[in-house]
């Protein structure tokens, strides 16, 4: 099978695409920009890079129309605060400004 996978150069992802490579899968990985291809190849993940980011709706779903199956697990970290910071901030216990606390959402 020709399988699609986001996040190829996370620490999960390259297992996944090894593990996939391993049982005979061809491997396309998505990856942002030529460093994260360079990270591909670095990391010995056996997969052919498709130059896309997650915002790059239409090349992604091309890929995936082309691939047999598709595999995301890929993450956005620009913004992306830990949990332990999240928790911390306590925004989890703020209301939102549109509704307040104790009533369901419309």
């Amino acid at each position: 099978m020709r399988i699609l996978v986001t996040g190829a150069t996370g620490y999960i992802g390259s297992r996944v695409a090894r593990r996939l490579h391993a049982k005979g899968h061809a491997i396309v990985a998505a990856v942002r920009d030529e460093a994260s291809a360079r990270r591909l190849r670095d990391m010995e993940v056996p997969a052919e890079p498709l130059r896309a980011s997650l915002d790059d709706v239409e090349v992604l779903a091309e890929a995936a129309r082309a691939a047999d199956a598709a595999v995301h697990i890929a993450f956005e970290m620009r913004g992306a605060i830990s949990g332990q910071r999240w928790r911390r901030s306590g925004a989890w216990r703020r209301p939102s400004s549109r509704r307040s606390p104790g009533r369901a959402s419309p």
